[in-house]
């Protein structure tokens, strides 16, 4: 048994503290390679909100939409997965032969072997 007293809130140290140094050290290195990764996807969501307002811009000028005919799409599709959230999810599909659920990453279902194609682009 060891002499030294219990201390549960010291953490113990072997080599000086070293080892800690590194795990502090390669903790703030995958936070920066978080951080620039975390810029990168901003710029890329920014660059695609011009692109989006870009083409609605043209759409309405071209078709005479209104902003209320686009507002409401937008709510049409964010609802096709039954929640109004800001958000698409793909919902699994139905079998067309079985009727049971088929995985989104296959067209071939697994009980009856049927094709099953993408109602859908997105």
């Amino acid at each position: 048994m060891s002499d030294s007293p219990f201390r549960p809130f010291e953490l113990p140290t072997s080599g000086g503290g070293h080892g800690a140094s590194q795990r502090a050290a390669d903790a703030i290195e995958a936070a920066r390679a978080a951080q620039q990764q975390n810029d990168e996807l901003r710029g890329q969501v920014d660059r695609l909100q011009m692109i989006c307002e870009a083409m609605w811009t043209l759409m309405k000028a071209k078709s005479g939409a209104t902003e209320a005919e686009i507002v409401a799409l937008i709510e049409e599709i964010d609802l096709r997965d039954g929640k109004l959230n800001g958000r698409t999810e793909l919902v699994p599909q139905k079998c067309a032969r079985c009727g049971r659920v088929v995985s989104l990453r296959t067209s071939l279902c697994p009980y009856c072997g049927a094709q099953n194609f993408r109602t859908t682009a997105f």
